[in-house]
């Protein structure tokens, strides 16, 4: 289901008639569904069941932003480990009461993966740990929104294929949608901010 509504979309795009209201919620089901894979994001909170890797001091799952960590099982062992969400939405190793097995600034100092507690690693092995976790947004924050509607603009504009345009000496490139206007809207939704690619 989308957030952004053909009403919004219109009222953005200033169409007052209905010729567009069949293709328009292709636009918009085409960003959001572009833009929420590039951020890692899920514009709408749900229920989520994906395995990850182990190898390293956390579990980093694919859709952000997580609001809830129901279970993590070993998918070898079949045993349930006890973990943790920390505040940026990585799972960590916890003990038998729920703290951590290894200290925030651990994670946040830099210190190398080679000093950090054996105990607090999570086991080698790719998609060895199935999570249960709860991510997306439960209200789509405005700037999200306004990055969604700016994007559906600019694949409404070029919908007859046109490659660029010019006004006035100002040329556009309308095949680039993720121009770095909206990806300064964006930026701060991004799971790359996370993992400290972006």
């Amino acid at each position: 289901m989308s957030v952004i509504t053909l009403a919004q979309a219109k009222e953005h795009l200033q169409i007052a008639h209905t010729a567009q209201d069949n293709v328009l919620p292709l636009y918009i089901d085409g960003v959001e569904s572009f833009l929420a894979a590039h951020l890692g994001v899920g514009f709408a909170s749900a229920v989520r069941t994906e395995r990850l890797d182990g190898g390293s001091g956390f579990l980093l799952p694919n859709v952000r932003p997580v609001t809830v960590l129901t279970s993590v099982t070993d998918k070898i062992s079949a045993q349930v480990i006890p973990a943790v969400l920390m505040g940026d939405g990585r799972f960590v190793r916890a003990d038998a009461t729920g703290n951590p097995l290894m200290r925030s600034e651990f994670y946040e100092s830099g210190i190398g993966s080679g000093d950090w507690p054996q105990a607090a690693l999570w086991t080698p092995g790719l998609r060895r740990f199935e999570c249960v976790y709860t991510a997306g947004h439960a209200a789509l924050p405005p700037m999200l929104k306004l990055a969604i509607l700016t994007l559906v603009g600019r694949a409404y504009q070029a919908r007859a294929g046109e490659a660029g345009a010019n006004a006035g000496g100002a040329s556009v490139n309308f095949g680039e949608f993720l121009r770095s206007d909206v990806m300064q809207m964006v930026k701060p939704f991004s799971r790359r901010r996370v993992i400290g690619i972006g």
